[in-house]
Order: C-alpha cells, then structure tokens, then sequence
C-alpha cells in the first residue's frame, strides 16, 4: 500500500491503552509532558531533549487539533464538511483522507471505482456519526428513516482526492456528504508526534493518545517497552488481558467501553457499522500493532467492524501482507490472536 507521508520538519516551518506499573518502563529518567488535546489525554515521555522540544510537540498537536476538530467553525474539517464541493486541502488533511480511502479498500470497499460498496473502515459517514453523536445525546436511538437519509449522505464514489502540481485535493458531487475522521486522525498526529520528537533527538520515546501508543527506540537498559493491554470487562479496577512488548512501534485499540450507552439490554457504543447504520454489537474489542500510527488507528476501527461481520484480521493480511504486525480481537465467544504473536503476551 503506498502512503503519503508528511515531513514533520514542515512544522516548523507543524488505551484504551495504558501503561501499568511493572508494565509500563516509563522511568524517572524520562522527560514528561501531559496536556489535553483532540479531545484525549496526551502523554508525552521522552530521553535527550528538552523542556523546549516538548513545548513544539505540543504546538504541533495542537496545530493539528485545528485541523481535525469537526466541531470547530475554524478547523479545516468543519470548513470542508458545510462546503458543497470540498477542493484544495492541506497536505494534513490529504494524508488522513488517503489513508481512510486505503484502508476503506482493504476493508472490504472500493474507494474510486465508481460503485457503491461496505468498507469496514468508512470516513464518509460522518452525517451518521453526527446522527448519533454518541455518547452526548445520552440514550438517543434514531428512526430507521433517519439512519437511511443519513446513510444515503455517505459513500466513496462521491470523493476525488489526488494531487495536481504540487497540491493537494479531496473533492466531492454530493454536497451533504460529510467526514469523520476520529477514526484516524489521532493516530496519524501520534505517529507525527512520535517522529517529531526522533527528528529533535529523541532516543527513547513513548508517547499515548487515549488508545493509541507509539514507541520508538525501546527503554534506556536496552529492553522492550512494555504496553497493558485493558480488559473491556474487567471485574474490578484495571484489569489486563496482556501487554505487547515492543521497541519500535504504534498500537491501536478500539472498544466498546468508554463512549457508549445501554437502553433495553443493547450497548451502544460509537463505533458504526456503514453496512446498517447501526453501532457494531459483539465485539468488545480491537487491538493492533502496525509499523504506522495512522494505518493502526484506522485498521483497528476496521478490525473492530469486519469481526461483527464474522470476517478475521487474516483477510486483511491476505490482501495487504505485513499491513500489521498482530491484532488481537476480543468478543462474546473469547479471545483470539492474529499474526506475529511473538510481541504479545496473554495473562
């Protein structure tokens, strides 16, 4: 899969995963960094820079923020959805949009053939998720007749995205189609924070945006860093199913529980099903390692969709060998563990 890649040096020109004591590596040593932005808790953990290089990290969250904010009359997000006919976008903005329509194919769609199918991955539903605005407007269910107008505001074959002279565009023919990008566009700031602080110095690095981590270069005594991976059922407290032992690296998790609501026995969570309409029931869970901040955040959403539709991480991989390192889905029936299972550990 080719993606675009953004310089992080154009800046400066800009879990549920958590780290566990006695799983965690994060020591002393470390500089630390806490604010709250894209509407998570950042945590930025770093050795061989300074107070200073952190003070531009989080400026280039922040930057980042404004683009991506769909509740933001200022942000390019918000200003791209209430236009009629989207046009030229920030190279930011293009990156999210490209890989979306990536990992959209892998999923099961077909992003620019013209024709109308279910991606597991769908960026364009934002009309639905703004339907629902899950968990805020508390146990609101809409019509059927609401989630069919809202449905019928979605699909690729409305979007043209490419490049032309050194610019960029995402297009579209239908002016109520509108994006989500949630489902990315922290991942994709995680992996540009992640190398940002590389490209100022940083040796070893771990920096978590709400459920997803990024890792780079391993603890200072030479080990792995060490990520709990948290039980979407735990019987008390924060209880762990497992923890990944990685280097180098980014793992994205989608659940079920943190935004969602019950009504009449069903969870709702925030996490849809572009085939129905509907929030995906059944699975609790999906865990991803990937060699991209923003490939695992999409895929994971992915992971999460195509499960409740009896379809396997495995079929990603057969269209996309290496696309993830191991994913790890957890549901009804139990737990099951896809593809390198070297880096993972069960408890």
């Amino acid at each position: 899969m080719r993606r675009f890649r953004l310089s992080v040096s154009a800046f400066l020109l800009a879990l549920v995963i958590f780290s566990l004591s006695g799983c965690s590596g994060i020591s002393d040593g470390l500089l630390k960094r806490n604010i709250f932005a894209m509407n998570t808790v950042i945590d930025i953990n770093s050795d061989g820079l300074t107070e200073a290089d952190h003070d531009y990290a989080a400026a280039l969250i922040r930057s980042l923020e404004l683009i991506f904010d769909f509740k933001n009359p200022d942000s390019e997000q918000y200003r791209w959805n209430e236009s009629t006919g989207g046009g030229k976008v920030s190279p930011e903005f293009y990156s999210v949009v490209k890989t979306g329509a990536e990992i959209y194919d892998l999923s099961g769609g077909v992003s620019f053939g013209g024709v109308s199918s279910f991606g597991a991955c769908d960026i364009t539903i934002g009309a639905l998720v703004e339907l629902w605005d899950i968990p805020n407007r508390s146990e609101f269910v809409p019509d059927e007749s609401e989630i069919k107008a809202a449905l019928a505001l979605s699909g690729f074959e409305y979007l043209k995205i490419y490049e032309s002279g050194g610019e960029f565009f995402v297009e579209k023919t239908l002016p109520g189609l509108r994006l989500s990008l949630g489902g990315i566009a922290k991942g994709w700031a995680l992996e540009q924070t992640v190398e940002f602080l590389k490209s100022r110095g940083g040796k070893h690095i771990i920096v978590s945006f709400g459920g997803n981590v990024g890792v780079a270069g391993g603890k200072s005594d030479g080990s792995p860093w060490k990520i709990g991976i948290r039980s979407p059922r735990p019987e008390s407290g924060n209880e762990t199913v497992g923890c990944f032992e990685i280097t180098d690296g980014y793992i994205a998790v989608s659940g079920d529980y943190e935004r969602y609501f019950e009504r009449d026995g069903v969870r709702y969570c925030h996490i849809f099903d572009p085939q129905t309409g509907y929030p995906v029931t059944g699975t609790q869970s999906a865990v991803v390692l990937t060699e991209s901040g923003a490939v695992g955040d999409a895929l994971s959403t992915a992971l999460f969709v195509m499960n409740c539709r009896g379809e396997t991480p495995d079929m990603i991989l057969s269209r996309e060998p290496g696309i993830f390192r191991t994913a790890y889905i957890i549901d009804e029936s139990g737990q099951r563990l896809f593809g390198d299972e070297k880096h993972f550990t069960k408890y």
